[in-house]
């Protein structure tokens, strides 16, 4: 069982990592639960998918892309949930993810319920 959770939460940040290296914002968001909670380091804490549409939004006014996670770590918790751990970087930032908690949908997809990541440095473009 392990094997496949790791497997299906990797496929499924590979996707949202795609739609964000696309300019995808709204797919980026439909990875996301409705009542999701988005610690951003040192920004703030975004609550709910409109919260963390409009950090998203505002983000994408400064065109990151390029967007790739390095030393990814997957912890499974059980056949519906695992968390991601990874270091990032971007066109114009870096940092570090402390807890992507990613849940099974009963539909089979997985979908972000905790986004926890910090920013370590923000190059100015």
């Amino acid at each position: 069982m392990s094997q496949i959770v790791i497997e299906e939460v990797l496929n499924a940040s590979r996707k949202w990592i795609a739609s964000f290296n696309r300019g995808d914002v709204e797919g980026c968001l439909s990875g996301y639960l409705p009542d999701a909670v988005m610690r951003v380091d040192p920004v703030g804490e975004f609550k709910g998918a409109g919260a963390i549409a409009l950090f998203w939004r505002d983000f994408a006014s400064l065109n990151p892309s390029q967007l790739e996670y390095l030393d990814v770590n997957i912890k499974v918790i059980d056949a519906k949930s695992a968390v991601l751990s990874a270091n990032w970087r971007m066109n114009i930032a870096n940092g570090f993810i402390s807890k992507e908690l990613w849940v099974k949908q009963d539909s089979g997809e997985w979908k972000l319920a905790q986004d926890d990541f910090s920013v370590l440095s923000l190059t100015p473009q």
